[in-house]
């Protein structure tokens, strides 16, 4: 009697694990799914927001001539490194738009932590941009820690 009780226990776990095998695979499923798509989300969010291009140490008029530089030929991530990290959003464009040419900077102000420069450039007329006889911006920059200039604002006034 004991050899039949020993199978009939045998297959009783086997039926209980046959039962919830698909519900601990459907689970795990379930996490790795949440497991893999945590991390591209992770992955997303720190590849737009992650390691931007180093600039160089320079003037604030080179660093403003730079960073019209990488807006000319569309580069966001070098265009963005221009920026004090609290205020790229101001490079978030919704269209490029044409090139800056006839470009022209001058120092307008500087302290030891500050400074103003003035740039005009050839009159922009683009819808797409909301710009309509725009041909200068004022733009103000920091001196990081670092000593790099980076930029805070910029625009007409």
């Amino acid at each position: 009697m004991g050899y039949m009780n020993e199978q009939a226990e045998a297959a009783s776990q086997r039926e209980v694990t046959t039962r919830c095998l698909p519900r601990y695979r459907a689970s795990a499923a379930m996490l790795l799914v949440a497991i893999v798509g945590g991390g591209v989300a992770w992955a997303v969010h720190h590849s737009n927001s992650g390691s931007l291009p180093t600039i160089a140490v320079q003037s604030p008029v080179d660093t403003t001539e730079a960073w019209f530089g990488a807006v000319n030929v569309q580069n966001m991530p070098l265009a963005q490194a221009h920026f004090a990290s609290a205020d790229r959003e101001q490079m978030n464009w919704s269209s490029w738009g044409k090139p800056f040419t006839d470009l022209h900077c001058s120092l307008t102000s500087q302290s030891q932590n500050s400074a103003g420069v003035y740039c005009t450039f050839a009159t922009q007329n683009d819808p797409a941009t909301e710009m309509s006889n725009v041909n200068f911006w004022s733009v103000h920059l920091i001196r990081a820690s670092s000593g790099r200039w980076l930029i805070t604002n910029y625009g007409q006034g």
